[in-house]
């Protein structure tokens, strides 16, 4: 809007006088005394020619500066939702590898157990087992954290209440 508003004249103003005899109100001593009267006066300012035009020019300028700041902006949140999506879907994955290694490894418990209950394996199977089963679980409670963070961070990326799935 700015450079439609610079090609423009000024507004012009408009003003009031009055000069008064004897009384302080407007038009005091009118048609009695030369010195009382009212007056209008209007007055356009011109500015020299091709300064409107030198003004709206630069006024377009900086509407295009300013657009390709609105784009780098646009461009920079697009490129910061995608990462933060991708970061997302990576902890998503993460989270299902790391629940089919630890059905495998409950499964590969169960059997050892059963194994070293008949006598056919050794308790060391079964101690081992125990650990690694430990260890997925708080690595899957990191994950879920992570992914909680994640979903914060696109939330806020994409201007949605901090909850929203």
């Amino acid at each position: 809007e700015r450079p439609a508003q610079e090609r423009g004249l000024p507004d012009p103003m408009v003003s009031t006088g009055y000069a008064s005899t004897g009384r302080p109100y407007p038009g005091a001593g009118l048609g009695r005394d030369p010195n009382a009267s009212i007056g209008v006066m209007v007055s356009q300012e011109l500015p020299l020619a091709g300064k409107r035009q030198a003004r709206a020019t630069v006024r377009v300028r900086e509407a295009e500066a300013e657009q390709q700041q609105v784009e780098a902006a646009r461009l920079a949140l697009t490129a910061r939702v995608r990462q933060a999506y991708d970061r997302l879907a990576a902890a998503w994955q993460l989270d299902e590898v790391l629940q089919a290694n630890e059905t495998l490894l409950t499964t590969l418990l169960a059997v050892s157990e059963t194994r070293y209950a008949v006598g056919q394996a050794a308790q060391q199977d079964v101690l081992r087992a125990q650990p690694q089963a430990s260890l997925l679980a708080l690595q899957r409670e990191r994950v879920a954290r992570e992914r909680r963070i994640r979903e914060g961070e696109l939330n806020a990326l994409m201007n949605r209440a901090p909850g929203t799935p």
